[in-house]
């Protein structure tokens, strides 16, 4: 019997050890209040994140209502992708992480449904000279 397969088995199980564990529900209850409210806020206030911003609704060329109903037609798939990906997110980096893949899914879903009707390089060139406001994007998500 060989035992290369044993050894690339062994180095595979020494990795999996090295990687950052994930919290869980029920370790700590302030991590369980984070998780909680912040997913609360991402699920209901996720849209606003990108249509209260004025920058984004003018490179889009979109008023904010407009923005809402297209974004609320995906809000709930990105959500759930997210929670797929990141089931509890109870610290900074995870929370960090699950806004990331949320956002993320937003953003990629919101220009694919545009690609065909807006040169997607002039809104890329609007965005990057017309930053975020991140105190708006604070009392978006706390509405």
């Amino acid at each position: 019997m060989s035992l290369k397969p044993l050894i690339a088995l062994l180095a595979l199980a020494l990795l999996a050890g090295c990687a950052a564990p994930q919290s869980q529900r029920g370790q700590d209850p302030k991590k369980d209040f984070i998780n909680d409210f912040t997913k609360s806020k991402i699920q209901k206030n996720g849209a606003d994140l990108f249509c209260d911003q004025k920058s984004y609704t003018t490179c889009f060329k979109l008023t904010r209502d407009q923005c809402m109903k297209e974004l609320g037609s995906f809000k709930n798939d990105c959500f759930n992708q997210a929670q797929k990906k990141y089931p509890f997110a109870g610290t900074e980096h995870e929370v960090g992480e699950f806004s990331k893949e949320f956002g993320g899914c937003m953003a990629l879903r919101h220009v694919s449904m545009h690609s065909s009707d807006r040169d997607l390089q002039a809104v890329a060139a609007c965005l990057k000279t017309n930053p975020i406001d991140r105190e708006q994007s604070k009392k978006s998500l706390m509405k």
